[in-house]
């Protein structure tokens, strides 16, 4: 919403990366300085090959610039959407690919708060990479924010009544549902988030 992702390669050694570039401009308009200092200090803190890795950020007078690990391969919102309905083996690959990148942020007290397959890549060799760190927070406690996309928010999200890490969970919940159902289980073909979120919550 904020960024432009540029393909980009080292003057010499030819590394290929992934550059996220957010105009200052916009930074000032939607007042979300905080934000993007938030998710630097929190991608700085993740290491996990589930996980798209920031290499370092730089700035100018125009732009912010977050240098990420290029992952080459397509979203795997695209991926099952070629493959179908995915079979049992492939969702159980899947599942343990995105449970690892999961516990890894649990671990380090990190709500991910957007996970769904487009916020997920498939490498060339088949691994699924967790991305976009966009609405992603460390844990102190509890918190209060009503994020993330509706048909994957659990319940406590949208009842706005705190909730901590597991909520990463229900999303993944969905998501294996996802794959082996061919739509997700609350709201499906709904289009209006309150319908949505009235059928997670029924």
């Amino acid at each position: 919403m904020f960024g432009s992702v540029y393909l980009c390669s080292h003057k010499t050694k030819q590394t290929i990366y992934a550059v996220k570039s957010i105009v200052r401009k916009k930074i000032d308009k939607y007042m979300i300085h905080e934000n993007v200092k938030a998710e630097r200090n929190l991608l700085l803190n993740i290491d996990n090959t589930m996980i798209m890795k920031l290499v370092k950020t730089f700035k100018d007078s125009h732009r912010i610039y977050f240098l990420m690990e290029y992952i080459h391969g397509i979203d795997l919102f695209d991926a099952i959407r070629e493959i179908g309905v995915v079979d049992n083996e492939q969702a159980k690959f899947f599942m343990g690919c995105l449970t690892l990148a999961i516990e890894h942020l649990a671990e380090k007290k990190i709500v991910h708060r957007d996970l769904k397959p487009e916020n997920v890549m498939v490498d060339v060799d088949g691994y699924a990479k967790l991305i976009d760190f966009g609405t992603a927070k460390i844990m102190k406690s509890r918190t209060y924010t009503i994020v993330g996309t509706p048909h994957y928010m659990a319940p406590e999200v949208i009842r706005g009544k705190g909730y901590n890490v597991s909520v990463d969970l229900w999303s993944l919940g969905i998501m294996l549902f996802e794959f082996i159902g061919a739509g997700v289980p609350f709201g499906e073909g709904f289009e209006d988030s309150y319908a949505v979120y009235e059928a997670v919550i029924h």
